[in-house]
């Protein structure tokens, strides 16, 4: 502030245009399927002023909790409707910024991933993620096994391994039937080969690139 009134005060009405930055131009949105998720990016003025301007994404299913921004620093906040979508499905989009300090476009990936259940050790997706567990800590393993949750990890798997573990569900199940879902020959000739999300589809990053400056 004292810097602009000296240069006002010396005749020099020229309003610097605001350098702009973007601390972090990585985005990529892993989003449960069916989930709404919930993320935000940030750009700064490296010189004097406020950043004024205007945000607007590419798809439909991002929302920016405020269109309009005006500071130094600005924090982008957003949400991605992932309702609908199937484990798998990958969208590219951008948003464009356009700011007293120039037109920007920030690239975004969104990936839709299978339903999890979280443990001690991470994620459990399928039964090949179960039976690791089960062999690094069977008292978690049979914790997840009796729970409801593990209906989650079978979604996508061989029908006939949900009917059999809708059966085992009717018994007793005891470490016996554990023993039974997780190393079993039987078991094991129907579990699927793990999924691989799009892995020729998904951008190793994405980049912020300037359009143009504002006039």
């Amino acid at each position: 502030m004292k810097n602009k009134i000296k240069r006002l005060s010396k005749g020099d009405f020229h309003i610097p245009q605001p350098e702009i930055i973007f601390p972090e131009t990585r985005i990529i949105m892993r989003v449960g399927e069916g989930e709404m998720y919930k993320g935000s990016f940030s750009l700064q003025n490296q010189g004097e002023g406020t950043i004024r301007g205007l945000v607007y994404p590419s798809s439909f299913r991002v929302r920016c909790e405020e269109q309009g921004f005006d500071g130094n620093p600005v924090n982008i906040s957003y949400t991605y409707d992932g309702s609908g979508l199937v484990p798998g499905h990958v969208e590219h989009g951008k948003f464009t910024i356009v700011c007293n300090g120039g037109e920007y476009e920030v690239a975004f990936t969104a990936i839709i991933e299978k339903p999890f259940v979280m443990t001690t050790y991470g994620k459990v997706q399928s039964l090949e993620d179960f039976k690791k567990l089960s062999f690094r800590d069977p008292a978690e393993a049979e914790k997840l096994f009796r729970s409801r949750d593990f209906y989650e990890i079978l979604k996508y798997e061989d029908k006939r391994i949900q009917a059999l573990y809708d059966n085992m569900r009717k018994w007793e199940l005891d470490q016996q039937a554990l023993s039974v879902v997780s190393p079993a020959p039987n078991l094991q000739n129907f579990i699927l080969q793990k999924q691989v999300l799009a892995s020729g589809d998904v951008a190793s990053g994405c980049r912020v690139k300037r359009v143009a400056n504002s006039q």
